[in-house]
């Protein structure tokens, strides 16, 4: 099990905890609402949408624990099951959530923030991950946020080069779990976990 903390500044939450990455959030100037250029996903659109989303991700913290193998499968069901929860909230919420497809990708946001973007290994380098924020700043009219890992530098170049600015970094921390269950299902105490900061962190 990983725990993670999030720290605004590039300093250890703590004893066992190690660094490893960081979240660089970027902004978009102001643009005019506009009828966004790709379709809103549908229900239908949900399993491939669901496929894109578990294949297409490598740069996230998960991914760059060197020391995670077992949670890296996880990671790839959790943005499955996160841009399907996106794509029916569109449904439930209103305007606030939206998921654009072309295909091949998709572009999940809420509230003006783009939360996940994927476009499958096999449908890159065709200009798609460039359309689909396009359509995220006309749908919001621009003011869009966006976080990516610092070592992705494909990413950060498309977002720049439509305007984006960097506005924060914050850096990213895990640490293994106090305990493991054996399969035998014996607790087995790995370390004694480190006890929170109250000025800096919250109880797990």
């Amino acid at each position: 099990m990983i725990r993670h903390r999030r720290m605004p500044t590039k300093t250890s939450p703590g004893q066992n905890w190690y660094y490893v990455g960081e979240l660089v959030t970027l902004k978009c100037p102001w643009a005019p609402i506009e009828k966004p250029t790709l379709k809103m996903a549908t229900i239908q659109d949900v399993p491939w949408c669901r496929a894109v989303a578990y294949e297409s991700f490598t740069y996230d913290r998960l991914h760059a624990d060197a020391r995670n193998d077992e949670e890296r499968h996880a990671a790839g069901f959790a943005k499955a099951d996160f841009v399907d929860g996106v794509i029916r909230a569109q449904f439930t919420f209103g305007a606030g959530s939206v998921v654009f497809v072309e295909h091949g990708g998709f572009i999940a946001c809420r509230n003006a923030r783009i939360d996940l973007i994927a476009v499958s290994p096999l449908m890159r380098r065709q200009g798609k991950a460039r359309r689909l924020v396009k359509a995220a700043i006309q749908f919001y009219g621009g003011n869009v946020t966006v976080g990516t890992q610092g070592t992705n530098e494909p990413s950060l170049a498309l977002y720049r080069s439509m305007g984006f600015v960097e506005i924060s970094r914050e850096y990213d921390y895990h640490c293994r779990d106090a305990y493991d269950v054996l399969p035998s299902g014996d607790v087995l105490q790995i370390f004694a976990p480190a006890k929170p900061d109250p000025l800096t962190e919250s109880p797990c």
